[in-house]
């Protein structure tokens, strides 16, 4: 038997393909999601080996952003102007 092939059959298989798509981008979304959070975990662990082995010559990571709190803070003042 000979099935017509309408706009509803075209609508139908789009909706399918947009369905796998979606899909798809979920599974994505879901494995950048976990190396991101690996990578958090990555960067507290050696934030927390840092502030116990400081080494010489460099300040912890609180005087570090310190640092550029200061430097930010110069950047965002508008310069004076003089008449």
């Amino acid at each position: 038997m000979y099935r017509w092939y309408t706009p509803i059959h075209e609508a139908r298989d789009a909706c399918k393909q947009q369905l796998i798509d979606f899909k798809k981008e979920i599974e994505n979304l879901k494995e950048q999601r976990k190396s991101l959070k690996k990578r958090k975990q990555r960067k507290k662990t050696s934030e927390k080996e840092d502030e116990e082995n400081p080494q010489e010559g460099e300040g912890t990571s609180a005087d570090k952003e310190k640092i550029n709190e200061n430097d930010t803070t110069e950047k965002n003042m508008p310069e004076k102007v003089m008449f």
